[in-house]
């Protein structure tokens, strides 16, 4: 029962100590989901995330799901610059979520 607790977090119960860390949970590898495929995690959580996610089958679909839509976006090129009334609507957006830069 202790890879369960590993894999949806949670420290084993019995006191035993093996050599695997403890997994983080679900809420915590999808929390950071997007920067790990992003490549903006740097080491022991990197390694969390890109581990939870290989070993966990209730979050590994999300996974495939958005690096797949990551990829076909990443893929389109239409050789076009987004209009500016559009880029100006998406900057505008993400400026009244906090999430625009200067």
């Amino acid at each position: 029962m202790k890879w369960i607790r590993r894999i949806f977090g949670g420290a084993a119960s019995d006191g035993a100590s093996d050599d695997a860390p403890d997994m983080i949970s679900c809420h915590a590898a999808l929390e950071r989901l997007y920067e790990y495929l992003d490549g903006e995690l740097e080491g022991a959580e990197n390694h969390q995330v890109a581990e939870h996610f290989r070993v966990c089958q209730q979050c590994y679909p999300r996974l495939a799901f958005e690096r797949t839509f990551l990829d076909a976006v990443h893929g389109v090129d239409t050789g076009e610059a987004a209009p500016d009334e559009l880029r100006t609507r998406v900057l505008d957006l993400l400026k009244a979520e906090g999430l625009g830069g200067n």
